[in-house]
């Protein structure tokens, strides 16, 4: 399973539509560099297995609201599944980035 959030970087108010996995585990520590500055994005997903509840909260960066397809940068993130390279809005539309 699957869920998406929208990251605006602190340094340069990009937004990172990121397309993250459900793991399985209780805790993934998300990073990653922010495509158009170069700084650190933060968060963590904590997962509960009894409700099937999730709760992503970002230590670098804010959460913002966004379309499903909207943001400056796209962006995939697992701990099992290999991913799509980071792209710009414009290339994951092109290239199909949004299944």
């Amino acid at each position: 399973m699957w869920t998406r959030y929208h990251i605006q970087c602190n340094s340069c108010d990009k937004t990172t539509n990121l397309r993250i996995q459900i793991p399985e585990r209780k805790e993934l520590p998300v990073s990653y560099i922010c495509l158009g500055c170069s700084s650190e994005i933060k968060a963590t997903l904590t997962v509960n297995f009894t409700n099937f509840t999730w709760n992503f909260t970002v230590e670098r960066g804010n959460l913002v609201k966004g379309d499903f397809d909207g943001g400056d940068y796209f962006y995939e993130y697992s701990d099992t599944l290999s991913t799509k390279k980071p792209a710009s809005n414009t290339l994951y539309k092109q290239f199909g980035y949004l299944a």
